[in-house]
Parts: C-alpha cells; sequence; structure tokens
C-alpha cells in the first residue's frame, strides 16, 4: 500500500461550502434571487396572457 504525503491543509477545518459558511450563504442569496426573478417573470407572463387570452380578433364579442 503507497502512502501519499499528507496535504498541508488537513489541520484545518473546511468552511467554504460547509453548512453555515460564507460560500453556502452566497448560494442560498443566488438562489433565493433566481427564484424571485422567475416567479416576476411567470406573473407578467400570465399577466400578459390574461390581458390578450380573450382579445377578440375581428372586432366581434367572442361567445
Amino acid at each position: 500500500m503507497t502512502s501519499h504525503p499528507a496535504d498541508s491543509y488537513d489541520d484545518q477545518p473546511p468552511t467554504w461550502g460547509a453548512p453555515g459558511s460564507d460560500l453556502e450563504e452566497m448560494q442560498a442569496e443566488f438562489g433565493r434571487q433566481v427564484a424571485k426573478e422567475a416567479l416576476e417573470t411567470g406573473r407578467q407572463a400570465l399577466e400578459l396572457d390574461a390581458k390578450t387570452a380573450f382579445r377578440a380578433t375581428s372586432g366581434a364579442h367572442p361567445g
């Protein structure tokens, strides 16, 4: 069995990406921002859809 050289960073706690780390918080904030933008885009699309869905093309009342 071959031994691997000791990593000089083995004695430092892993903080990036660990729960509660700065990276995790940044990723969570980015995810929240993306979700908010997606919801807003969806809301605008539904609003536009609602405005145009029942518009008569010939000027006659539908139905």
